[in-house]
């Protein structure tokens, strides 16, 4: 006695639950039964319908009994619509035989349109499960609005840090309809150093322009690049002025001090960190034996450098400012690519005291090493965990090693894929010299070749994100779908491996029925449809507008013979939740083992 994988379905209806259309206008009843319509092309007065405009089908009383809302692709690629039908005695759909109409719905001018029918195969009547062509067109007159700016880019004048400027633009309705300006705002990186006047919405009337205020005001230095956005009401896109500027100014200095009545004057000859001299925006400061600053200078272009080291106010008992008398001189850098202080400064002396003293003056050479650093290293760099079942894992230990002279701290470990994962919990300290392993587990949940990303965050000035690649293949189980001549109703109970997607959505109806060609010209598929009238029809150019296969749901498909198809995948739980939609629903039967059909 033959063994057979049986797939089984449910059929029935719900009469609650969220609506199945997601169209926002035209709205209908989902039945049990429906006709597949193919719209090849759809204009207004010779325009083709655009991005979220829609298309309705309509009983002789007025009814709309299914629509669809315009793709980004369209007319490139043709779309489809299941018109529903009802029994005798219901007045929520078609009927047998009756005819069909269209409307559109222009989403930008908020419109309805009656649309003319041209059919290229089928007569126009409505029969369960039957199918259409059809080219369809509607005339309206268009009104154009149209604003023009006098400039669409502009480079404003260059402004000091913290001061602010404005321009005027000169904005005119050159269209045959008022423009209603609404907003206005700024996009770029920079867009919170620019400004405007803008507080309420105006109408710009036809032929008549206005004067809008634009103004830069910089917050530090550099170059700085925004878009300034104007939105007319009445236009879909908003109008784009590219602005530019300069702020100007000096770098804000790191160290803060105060300045007194006193000081003691420094050059410095030359400054070297790391054996290198410092570059533009380091900066030296001097400081008290006690830690304060009284003093620095952000470095420009070369040596010698001046600064003052100020001294204690005597007026001020409670305060210190600066320096007492003869207290020795110290250093500190600020290493400005790096963001931090160095404060080991060795002083050599050239020329006067290394103490402090009201009016004296020294020379000295400066030099530093950065603060000993943590290095990190980890062994493997990358690693294969080769094939795991799905429900399966495996385990492996990367060694990390600080190579560096101060403590390495892991303070945060992720990974960039949902089929890998660590046993790491709480912040990892390796001192010099020393080793710590980090378990890595690769518990695939998808099809196929699998890579991932390990992500170690470390004090590691070098490596302070470092990265390991991950790699193994996920299995799963084969599954086959036996189908008679004609109609049938299947779903599978395996989510199909990364070969069968196109997207990121799920699996592509295309791709997952294409193993059912006869050849390179036919198919054995005939019409494939969804519990919502979606289709996909091969003869007709391969037509399909069911975006995906959900596993969760059943098909209806009429193949030409006695056919086979057979599927490999990750195994869906018997208790995956399955979402009902309001009316009709076709979903998946979720069985975990063999069933014998044989009696």
């Amino acid at each position: 006695m033959l063994k057979k994988t049986v797939l089984f379905l449910l059929f029935f209806s719900v009469l609650s639950f969220c609506p199945v259309q997601a169209q926002e206008h035209f709205e209908f009843d989902q039945t049990d039964t429906n006709m597949s319509i193919l719209i090849l092309e759809a204009a207004i007065d010779g325009n083709s319908l655009v991005a979220d405009d829609e298309i309705g089908v309509f009983t002789p009383r007025g009814i709309c009994a299914g629509s669809t809302v315009i793709p980004e692709d369209f007319p490139d690629e043709p779309i489809g619509i299941a018109a529903w039908g009802a029994d005798e005695g219901e007045n929520i759909a078609f009927h047998i035989n009756e005819p069909l109409s269209f409307r559109f719905w222009d989403s930008s001018a908020e419109e309805e349109f009656v649309a003319d029918a041209e059919y290229i195969q089928g007569d126009g009547r409505w029969v369960a499960n039957g199918f259409v062509v059809v080219n369809l067109t509607a005339v309206v007159e268009e009104v154009d609005h149209l604003l023009q700016f006098e400039i669409l880019e502009y480079r404003m004048p260059d402004v000091e840090v913290g001061q602010r400027i404005a321009i005027r633009f000169n904005v005119a309705n050159i269209g045959q309809e008022d423009c209603t300006i609404s907003n206005m705002f700024f996009t770029g990186a920079d867009a919170e150093e620019f400004w405007h006047e803008f507080e309420e919405g105006f109408v710009i009337a036809v032929g008549e322009d206005v004067n809008i205020f634009v103004g830069f005001a910089p917050q530090s230095p550099g170059e700085k690049l925004a878009t300034f956005n104007v939105i007319c009401d009445e236009i879909e896109e908003p109008f784009e002025v590219h602005l530019s500027g300069i702020g100007i100014g000096n770098q804000e200095p790191h160290f803060e001090w105060e300045i007194t009545a006193d000081n003691h004057s420094i050059l410095i000859t030359e400054a070297l960190l790391d054996e290198e001299l410092l570059v533009e925006l380091d900066e030296i400061g001097v400081f008290t034996p006690n830690g304060l600053c009284t003093g620095s200078s952000i470095f420009e272009e070369e040596f010698p450098v001046g600064l003052s080291a100020f001294g204690d106010d005597l007026g001020t008992q409670d305060v210190v400012e600066g320096f007492r008398n003869e207290e020795e001189i110290s250093f500190r850098f600020w290493d400005y690519s790096a963001q931090s202080e160095i404060d080991n400064v060795e002083i050599t002396v050239i020329n006067g005291p290394v103490f402090w003293v009201n009016n004296g003056f020294s020379v000295f050479e400066l030099s530093a090493f950065a603060a000993p650093e943590a290095q990190f290293a980890v062994d493997p760099e990358d690693h294969d965990f080769g094939e795991i079942v799905i429900g399966e894992d495996e385990a492996f230990g990367f060694s990390i090693v600080n190579v560096g002279e101060a403590d390495l701290i892991i303070s945060d470990i992720e990974i960039e894929s949902d089929n890998f994962y660590s046993d790491f919990e709480e912040e990892i300290t390796i001192t010099p010299g020393e080793e710590a392993v980090v378990n890595v587990t690769f518990a695939p949940i998808e099809l196929g070749a699998i890579e991932g990303l390990i992500y170690f965050t470390t004090n590691d000035p070098q490596n302070d994100f470092a990265y390991v690649e991950l790699t193994g293949v996920g299995l799963g189980r084969e599954l086959s779908v036996p189908m008679n001549a004609g109609w049938n109703i299947i779903s599978i109970n395996v989510v199909p491996g990364q070969e069968f997607w196109s997207g990121e959505e799920g699996p592509d109806i295309i791709l997952m029925t294409d193993q059912l060609r006869v050849d390179e010209d036919n198919h054995r598929i005939e019409l494939m449809k969804d519990q919502v009238g979606r289709f996909y029809v091969p003869g007709w150019g391969g037509f399909n507008n069911i975006e995906t296969w959900q596993p969760t749901e059943g098909y209806q498909i009429k193949v030409i013979e006695e056919c086979e198809a057979v599927y490999s995948g990750i195994p869906i739980p018997a208790d995956t939740e399955i979402p009902l939609h309001r009316q009709w629903n076709i979903v998946a039967y979720l069985p975990t083992f063999e069933l014998d059909a044989g009696a």
